[in-house]
């Protein structure tokens, strides 16, 4: 319980308190966060230094020492007091900048240059010890630090699109906005798009398990999503580097199997509340039109089930060494097209002229890139992000 002189602090000062807390959380980190990411497209290096992971204990600081989010806070001198010749008398109103005091250059080398592994770092953005030092320091560290860390591991790099944005004030120094292209990591596969979904009755009642084990038109989903397996992926996965996400061991929809609640699966079913009871398709990426991935997978569904597919058994492997399922998307974007072309139910569920036209334009991509470097493919595919 916060406490004044006088005994416990009113209510009205309560309230005051909740809102500096919140807005000091809110502002200083997010124009924090947002300087690290302006910092990181004017010093190109500063994004091989954090992948190179030795500076994640002292980056944090560096970053918030140059943000600076806070400029300056004014005090009441409560005695006289001489400082660097200058005498301030008792009662005299004080700016201090904290802006100023974490670039200065008695106190840092190279105070306006970035360097991630400068230590010790004392910086004033936090104050300097005592009763009004921030609260909310670690935290603000460690938020900083957690969406760094995501962001190194994603991207290659980071280039300004624009220049900034600034917020009007005298008080907050931050990066109102900044428009900036991430490339990716040329290596790595993209990101999964999942498809989840369930139906529910004219009564409003959840069919894909309503007695807590899945229903007979669930099943007929399933086997209509394993049955059109290799199809699916000309229209789920519809870039040549999609490939390199959709492969065995891994979390992604390679293998034409399913399961309960098991995520190395193409097709999972998700039983154990017969209100909240769905399915869940994992081959789609993100790269994928969203539109056109669910109107894929609901027809591959309504056609198990108007069709009367059977149902293979569930996997009851580990889904990384040890695979009951045969078949699997097929090893790259030409041969996922092939089969798409082959499909002639799914081409005519999902719509024949998408589909012919899906098909025509991506083997002209294909061959444009199928002997292009990972570099190559990705700036081609960057302008259409």
């Amino acid at each position: 319980m916060l406490r004044s002189e006088n005994g416990a602090i009113t209510g009205q000062d309560f309230k005051n308190f909740f809102c500096l807390l919140v807005a000091a959380g809110n502002d200083t980190t997010r124009y924090s966060i947002a300087m690290a990411l302006h910092l990181l497209t004017q010093q190109q290096g500063l994004l091989k230094t954090l992948q190179g992971g030795d500076v994640w204990e002292t980056c944090a600081d560096e970053f918030i020492r140059l943000a600076s989010p806070t400029l300056h806070f004014r005090r009441t001198a409560t005695r006289d007091v001489e400082m660097h010749g200058q005498t301030i008398k008792e009662g005299d109103k004080v700016l201090m900048w904290f802006v100023s005091g974490s670039r200065d250059e008695a106190m840092f080398e190279n105070p306006h240059t970035a360097q991630l592994d400068r230590s010790p770092n004392r910086h004033v953005a936090f104050g300097q010890g005592g009763p009004h030092v921030c609260l909310g320091m670690w935290l603000a560290k460690l938020e900083l630090k957690c969406v760094l860390q995501e962001l190194a591991g994603r991207i290659h790099t980071l280039e300004a699109v624009e220049p900034p944005t600034w917020t009007r004030s005298n008080f907050i120094c931050g990066v109102k906005s900044l428009t900036f292209l991430p490339k990716p990591i040329p290596d790595r596969g993209g990101s999964g798009l999942h498809v989840n979904f369930s139906f529910a009755d004219a009564q409003g009642a959840n069919v894909i398990a309503p007695d807590g084990a899945l229903s007979d038109i669930a099943k007929g989903c399933m086997a209509g999503l394993i049955h059109h397996h290799e199809g699916l992926a000309g229209l789920l996965a519809a870039t040549v580097n999609s490939y390199d996400r959709l492969g065995p061991a891994s979390m992604a929809g390679y293998w034409a199997n399913w399961a309960d609640d098991h995520r190395l699966v193409t097709t999972r079913s998700c039983v154990t509340s017969p209100r909240s009871a769905r399915l869940e398709h994992r081959m789609a990426d993100c790269a994928t039109n969203p539109y056109l991935a669910v109107a894929s997978v609901l027809q591959a569904s309504l056609l198990g089930v108007s069709g009367g597919y059977a149902l293979d058994p569930a996997e009851d492997l580990d889904g990384l060494d040890n695979i009951r399922a045969t078949r699997h998307v097929p090893s790259a974007l030409d041969k996922a097209l092939d089969a798409l072309d082959a499909d002639k139910p799914l081409r005519m569920a999902a719509g024949e002229a998408i589909c012919d036209a899906l098909i025509f334009l991506k083997q002209d991509e294909w061959k444009r890139l199928k002997d292009k470097s990972v570099d190559q493919v990705r700036d081609y595919y960057l302008p259409f992000v």
